[in-house]
């Protein structure tokens, strides 16, 4: 091989591990939009109102001052008003299960324990003893405030939120998981009154209309 085909050669070399750089470094890069965080988040929510029903299984832990304890969860939503939600752990009542609907919420627990009230929030506390707002973790599960009250919203560049404040309660974000077109909360933080929660979710199935 003469000097000028090899640096011919070795030029040829170069431009390719040039381009392969680039398209490694553009994969890598978040998708590039010209919408806002804000145009971007209002999408997301549109698509969280075309679900028809989900389901999230996972972790949950617990922790007071006095106390710390880790269950395991799986919720299960149908509809707006349909939805059901099993811890199972060492809690003072059993493992127990929540079911709601448009007539209120039902708890029953594995020791045969069968109570009903307005709201979710209420039932926990009173078999518990965890004051926690069942009732808008629902929303917060899939990464988005409660209508029912007002909420302070921060966004990451691609629209999600990292973190929620609303009803005197702080949500926050760590880690997302792309489902279709929904990218879904997998790790979050709660603190309130006298208890922090922190919920890790390793399945989520989604119902879309």
């Amino acid at each position: 091989m003469s000097l000028t085909d090899l640096h011919r050669y070795l030029s040829r070399v170069l431009l390719l591990c040039l381009a392969v750089a680039l398209l490694a470094a553009c994969a890598a890069r978040p998708p590039i939009t010209d919408e806002t965080p804000e145009a971007l988040f209002q999408q997301r929510l549109a698509m969280l109102e075309e679900l028809r029903g989900w389901e999230a299984q996972g972790r949950i832990g617990l922790r007071t001052q006095d106390d710390n304890v880790a269950l395991s969860l799986d919720w299960f939503e149908q509809g707006e008003d349909n939805w059901r939600l099993n811890l199972r752990g060492p809690l003072a009542s059993g493992s127990l299960r929540l079911e709601g609907d448009g007539d209120g919420v039902t708890l029953r627990t594995s020791d045969g324990v069968r109570d009903s009230a307005d709201a979710a929030q209420a039932l926990l506390n009173r078999h518990t003893g965890y004051d926690f707002p069942v009732d808008i973790l629902r929303d917060w599960l899939v990464g988005r405030p409660s209508r029912d009250h007002d909420a302070e919203v921060e966004l990451d560049e691609i629209g999600r939120p990292e973190s929620i404040r609303q009803a005197g309660w702080q949500v926050d974000y760590s880690a997302y998981r792309g489902m279709d077109l929904l990218d879904m909360p997998t790790r979050m933080d709660v603190s309130g009154p006298g208890l922090r929660v922190r919920i890790v979710i390793s399945e989520w199935s989604l119902q879309y209309e």
